[in-house]
């Protein structure tokens, strides 16, 4: 199987990151559904993986805090259960909040990173 390039697999994991941000509820339900449970769901499985962030950092794409930050997020994404929460409880109940402010911080990091 072939691998994506470095770029390519950076530009996914960029994608990734802004599908799950506190403005992810300002968004209407579907939009916030389909961002959330359509394509962060199995691209956080995929480009937060030990292996695409390993890659990513020795690149030099991005940095060891991002790394840690993504793991982190990932983790707590499979710890949370998503599927068990109904869209309308995303928006206010505090593991979700907690979610939210952990990608907000890893974009903070991110757009450090790219000045």
């Amino acid at each position: 199987m072939n691998q994506i390039s470095v770029e390519k697999l950076y530009e996914l994991y960029i994608d990734t990151s802004k599908r799950c941000l506190s403005s992810t509820c300002d968004q209407t339900d579907e939009n916030m559904g389909y961002d959330l449970f359509e394509e962060f769901d199995s691209d956080v499985m995929a480009f937060f993986s030990d292996e695409a962030l390993e890659r990513l950092c020795t690149a030099g794409k991005i940095s060891n805090e991002a790394a840690v930050a993504s793991q982190r997020i990932r983790q707590f994404w499979i710890d949370l259960d998503p599927y068990s929460f109904r869209l309308d409880e995303i928006r206010s109940h505090p593991k979700w909040k907690q979610l939210f402010s952990m990608c907000d911080e890893l974009q903070g990091l991110l757009n450090q990173n790219s000045k």
